[in-house]
């Protein structure tokens, strides 16, 4: 009897046990996947894909939060994203043309579903007067959109509508290349947006606490100087209770430590404790550039002038400054870089995939400096001193270096320059987690500034960034509590009207992709002979990765894509279902 209740015992202690670990095992976070630290950028000025545009290294974290209805592939093929299926055709009842695309089953990071209502939305806030968006001129070809830009329609005369949950509808008054217009909505800047959160305060994008975001990674936190993590999104494309928590999204969490500089993250990364580093320290690009791998971004390294400020007021004296640079000097501060032959980078398409605007048009820039010509333009521009200030954003190595770089050459000229790296201001608020106001991106919105340092992430479609300099696409803010509806120019102030006119020949050529490029060339060339922005390099994202690190894809503007990123050495504590999971978002 003794026995037979020692048995019972026993078989009783482990099947509690079982039942305990297996309990206990679908709480520990190492069944849920790997972890693992990694650097991708130093700094993120804000979650506002709005806004991320001009920030290179943000980028790379926003690529990873957001998905849009298309993307551009590593091969610059149009891609499905969110969009499921798409339909062009003549609308009788509507009299205008019309482009429905039907959205797939995904959902935000907190669970609720991403709908027609979050693309309308934000693309409307891109469209009000009074909002700021350098990117405003992808929409234009909306039936109204440009009455409703200019304030001489309502925002709810604009035709984008979302008649049901999953489907859009874009009106046209034309008959448009929509395939073009599918291409820009890969744009980061044209992502869904939440109303109920961005409508809730001013500095709503400066925490993770207040967004919700729809891409296969969230930011689970946020503290900066100190940490981010960017967690799985157990939401997108997953149905919750049939699918596997890894079944389209393979890592669980990486954790960057912002406590570290670059040098101390490339030793960490050599130590083993860190094992993917996108940002490495200048001063060790050069010797580990053969290890690196390397892929063109289409980000753009610009300097903006303000033109209504002396001596940027005058063209010859922003052209000296210009002249005076030697791009294949920046290039070799920065390793992986190429020196801009304009604006327009070499990965915008001439017409479409595997043509490139810059490559036809050829560079508008000579790469290696001039002092002699420089000096000479200030002379006849009647220049020959003054005192101004380069804003760059804080806490960022190449933008510093570039600066003083820059410094060092116009001082040669006989100006006076200091540089300000411009940082964020914290404030309290009731919650427990951080708000701020970031003064660079206050500055530049505002145009408070003599010479600012920005990241141009293009679009594949050159009207895009060149219609920002063009007042009637520049999607400027207007003062409307003035009652000022007067179109508003580039930040930087400039204003040409042959510039304008070129723009609006080649708005006005809708299907004809060559015969369109031709005249964005000559709007491009007159941009660059006038010189408001300085183009100095095209940016590369260059990275290292341990080898127990696989499956690591790459998208068209050289940003890595993670979601089916495997670590070789990771060993699950519980062995996860083996199903072949499809491919849901191509």
């Amino acid at each position: 009897m003794k026995k037979v209740i020692a048995l019972l015992l026993a078989l009783l202690m482990l099947t509690t046990a079982t039942v305990m670990t297996g309990c206990s095992g679908e709480e520990k976070e190492e069944d849920k996947g790997y972890m693992i630290n990694v650097f991708l950028a130093s700094n993120i000025n804000t979650f506002d894909p709005a806004d991320g545009l001009t920030d290179e290294a943000g980028q790379r974290i926003l690529s990873l939060v957001y998905e849009g209805l298309t993307r551009i592939d590593e091969k610059g093929k149009l891609q499905k994203a969110i969009a499921k299926n798409w339909s062009y055709k003549y609308s009788d009842k509507e009299d205008c043309y019309v482009l429905e695309i039907n959205l797939k089953d995904t959902h935000w990071n907190d669970g609720r579903a991403v709908s027609a209502d979050d693309f309308v939305f934000a693309w409307k806030r891109q469209l009000e007067p009074e909002f700021m968006s350098e990117t405003a001129s992808a929409l234009m070809l909306i039936k109204n959109a440009r009455a409703v830009k200019h304030g001489d329609m309502t925002i709810d005369d604009l035709g984008l509508y979302a008649p049901d949950t999953t489907l859009i509808q874009v009106q046209f008054d034309q008959d448009i290349d929509y395939m073009q217009f599918l291409e820009n909505c890969a744009s980061l800047s044209l992502m869904p947006l939440r109303e109920d959160l961005v409508v809730k305060m001013p500095d709503w994008g400066s925490t993770p606490a207040t967004i919700a975001t729809n891409g296969p990674f969230y930011v689970k936190n946020f503290k900066r100087g100190e940490i981010m993590e960017i967690e799985r999104n157990i939401y997108y494309y997953r149905d919750n209770e049939e699918d596997r928590l890894a079944k389209y999204v393979t890592p669980y969490r990486f954790t960057i430590d912002l406590t570290k500089d670059a040098d101390a993250q490339l030793a960490a990364f050599d130590e083993g404790t860190v094992s993917f580093i996108s940002e490495l320290p200048l001063s060790q690009r050069a010797a580990r550039a053969a290890e690196a791998v390397v892929s063109d971004t289409n980000s753009v390294g610009t300097f903006v002038l303000n033109t209504t400020k002396a001596p940027f007021n005058k063209k010859e004296a922003r052209q000296a400054l210009s002249v005076a640079l030697d791009r294949n000097e920046i290039v070799k501060i920065l390793t992986f870089a190429k020196p801009a032959g304009g604006l327009v980078g070499d990965k915008v398409w001439e017409t479409v995939t595997g043509t490139s605007f810059r490559q036809t048009g050829g560079s508008l820039i000579n790469a290696a400096g001039d002092i002699s010509k420089a000096k000479s333009l200030l002379s006849a521009a009647g220049v020959s001193s003054g005192k101004f200030t380069i804003k760059i954003r804080e806490g960022n190595p190449s933008d510093l270096a570039i600066a003083e770089y820059a410094k060092g050459v116009w001082e040669q000229l006989g100006f006076s320059v200091t540089i300000k790296e411009m940082g964020y201001v914290f404030y309290e608020n009731p919650m427990e987690y951080q708000l701020y106001t970031d003064d660079f991106s206050t500055d530049y919105r505002n145009g408070d500034f003599d010479v600012i340092m920005i990241d141009y992430n293009q679009s594949v479609d050159p009207f895009t960034t060149l219609g920002a300099y063009s007042i009637p696409f520049a999607g400027g803010a207007m003062d409307l509590a003035n009652q000022n509806y007067d179109l508003v120019p580039h930040i930087g102030g400039y204003s040409n009207e042959a510039y304008d006119a070129v723009m609006e020949e080649a708005f006005a050529i809708i299907n004809d992709r060559a015969a369109r490029s031709a005249k964005l060339h000559e709007a491009e060339k007159i941009l660059m002979d006038d010189m408001p922005v300085i183009p100095l390099i095209e940016y590369q994202n260059a990275y290292l990765i341990k080898d127990n690190l696989v499956g690591i894809k790459g998208s068209y503007i050289g940003m890595p894509i993670f979601n089916k990123m495997k670590d070789k050495d990771y060993v699950p504590a519980t062995e996860p279902e083996e199903t072949e999971a499809p491919e849901t978002t191509a």
